[in-house]
C-alpha cells in the first residue's frame, strides 16, 4: 500500500519533494551510519521502485543543517540540493545514479549561513541554481549564484553550441555512461527526425535480450537508463533502431 522513502526522519523535519523528469526526489534529515541530522537523498520512478536500491545517499555529515532542503531541477534529469550548517550554506548536484556531481563533499553558497525557512532558491535554466535568503545574524538578504557545474557565481548568458549540436543531421548513437557499470547506465542518443526510435540490447552472439525503449521521438537529444539487476557480468551489444538506420555499440556490465 505505500512505498518505504525514510527509515529515520528527525523530529521537525521537513520532507523536500520534487517531481523532475520523470522521477520524485526526496530529501530529509535523519540518522545514517550512526550520524544523527544529517541530509539524506532518495528518489523514485514512476513506477514507485527506489531510484537508489542500496538505501538512501548520505550527502554530508555536517550536522546541524535547517528543517527546510530546497531541491533545485537541473540538466540530464540531475537535481541540485541546497542545505545549510553552522559552517555556511552549501550545495551538491546528484544524478539519477547517484553521483555526486560537483566535488567530494559540497560547493559552498554563502558564509554565514543562510536562514533556509526564509529563503527562496529557483534553476537559473541553464542547470545552476540562484537563490536567496536573510542572515541569521544580521538585517542583510545576500544573493547567490552557482552555475550547473558547481562553480559559484559563474553567470551563463548564452549557450554557445553549433547547429550539429541543436538540430542532428542523422542519427546519433553516444557510448554509454558510465561503461563498464555494475547496476544502471545512462545511454544518450540524437535524431534528426521524428520518428519511433527503438533500443534494443543483445549478447556477443546477436541474440536480442531485450527492448530497452520503443517510443515515438521527437528531433533532439534523448537519454535512457538501462539497469543490469537482471544480466550476469559481461560484454553486450545495444542498438539504437530509426527509420533511417542501425547503430550500435557495446558496453560492459561488471559485477
Amino acid at each position: 500500500p505505500y512505498v518505504e522513502i525514510a527509515d529515520s526522519i528527525h523530529i521537525n523535519t521537513m520532507l523536500s519533494i520534487i517531481q523532475h523528469q520523470g522521477y520524485y526526489f526526496y530529501g530529509w534529515m535523519g540518522n545514517k551510519n550512526g550520524n544523527n541530522e544529517t541530509l539524506q537523498i532518495q528518489g523514485l520512478r514512476d513506477d514507485g521502485t527506489l531510484l537508489f536500491n542500496q538505501g538512501s545517499i548520505l550527502l554530508s555529515n555536517n550536522p546541524g543543517v535547517t528543517t527546510y532542503i530546497p531541491i533545485i531541477p537541473s540538466d540530464s534529469g540531475s537535481c541540485v540540493f541546497i542545505s545549510s550548517y553552522a559552517e555556511g550554506t552549501f550545495g551538491q548536484k546528484i544524478d539519477t545514479l547517484g553521483f555526486l556531481r560537483w566535488n567530494s563533499n559540497q560547493v559552498l553558497l554563502n558564509y554565514p549561513q543562510l536562514g533556509l525557512d526564509h529563503s527562496y532558491a529557483t534553476s537559473d535554466c541553464f542547470g545552476g541554481a540562484i537563490g536567496l535568503g536573510d542572515y541569521l545574524t544580521d538585517f542583510a538578504i545576500p544573493v547567490f549564484k552557482v552555475s550547473s557545474k558547481g562553480i559559484l557565481g559563474e553567470i551563463i548568458t548564452n549557450v554557445i553550441s553549433t547547429d550539429d549540436e541543436l538540430i542532428p543531421r542523422a542519427p546519433l548513437l553516444l557510448q554509454n555512461f558510465p561503461n563498464p557499470f555494475n547496476s544502471a547506465t545512462i545511454i544518450k542518443y540524437q535524431i534528426a527526425d521524428e520518428s519511433n526510435v527503438k533500443i534494443s540490447l543483445y549478447n556477443v552472439l546477436g541474440e536480442r535480450l531485450k527492448i530497452l525503449s520503443n517510443e515515438f521521438k521527437s528531433v533532439g537529444t534523448h537519454s535512457i537508463i538501462m539497469e543490469s539487476d537482471d544480466l550476469p557480468s559481461g560484454v553486450y551489444i545495444y542498438t539504437l533502431e530509426t527509420n533511417q538506420k542501425v547503430l550500435t555499440k557495446k558496453l560492459i556490465i561488471i559485477k
